[in-house]
């Protein structure tokens, strides 16, 4: 792991992971059901593994304790009017809306594991907050755990 902190800032729309969809692939008696990613959540995790092994710059994974915090910056609905806008921005209201907490860390967890973490099971204390930004984005800082 780096020192300091590994940080990655990634703009647009913070996204979740999406639902695992099924299909049933084969004919006859070899027929089974077949789980897989859908197609935006697939793009959106190639791009935050792509970023984050960029960021890396050919360190391997860590493998210590890690600490992490995501700031999901959302973006202000358009529909609302110039003063809850300003309230948005100012922190006042917060995004109690979709994507959910856990499905954005769902999404990093699964695109970092083996580029910036050997595997998510060494994450010991995690952070995620939602606010509404005129710039949305995804921050995250991980950094190693420490008494």
């Amino acid at each position: 792991m780096p020192n300091p902190p590994f940080v990655l800032e990634l703009l647009g729309p913070p996204r979740g992971k999406g639902r695992p969809r099924f299909r049933i692939v084969g004919k006859g008696k070899k027929r089974f059901v077949q789980t897989y990613t859908d197609a935006e959540t697939r793009k959106y995790e190639d791009r935050l593994r792509q970023e984050a092994s960029l960021k890396m710059m050919g360190i391997p994974p860590s493998d210590v304790p890690l600490e992490v915090r995501i700031e999901a910056y959302m973006p202000v609905p358009d529909s609302w009017p110039s003063r809850k806008k300003l309230d948005a921005i100012a922190g006042k209201i917060v995004p109690a809306t979709k994507p959910d907490s856990d499905n954005v860390v769902k999404a990093i967890l699964d695109s970092f594991n083996r580029v910036v973490w050997k595997d998510d099971a060494q994450i010991v204390n995690f952070y995620i907050t939602k606010r509404y930004s005129e710039r949305p984005r995804l921050r995250i800082v991980v950094w190693e755990w420490s008494e």
